[in-house]
């Protein structure tokens, strides 16, 4: 979806109803440094769903339906400064997926 914009570093889809997200969705955004997922109804996400945005710093997924994370979500996310995930329904914190973005 997003092959031709490589360019893109700030992409909001806050407030958009979304409630999957695609594997590859992201792929080709390799400049992405600022991802606005929040207030959507979002429910589950792939554990690679990230791998193709190194470079992000920040990620909002604040005011979905998450319940848990998956192991590796965040591997490779070194740049990670800003993690947004206030206002969901966590009950489930894999402890290796918090070790990745730290």
């Amino acid at each position: 979806m997003f092959n031709e914009t490589k360019k893109l570093e700030y992409l909001y889809l806050q407030e958009n109803k979304l409630k999957y997200l695609a594997r590859g969705l992201f792929k080709g955004l390799n400049n992405l440094a600022t991802l606005n997922l929040g207030e959507n109804t979002i429910v589950l996400l792939e554990s690679d769903l990230f791998n193709e945005t190194r470079k992000l710093e920040y990620l909002s997924l604040q005011k979905n339906n998450l319940t848990s994370l998956p192991s590796g979500l965040f591997k490779g996310l070194l740049n990670l400064e800003t993690l947004e995930l206030m206002e969901n329904q966590i009950i489930s914190l894999n402890i290796s997926a918090s070790n990745e973005v730290i």
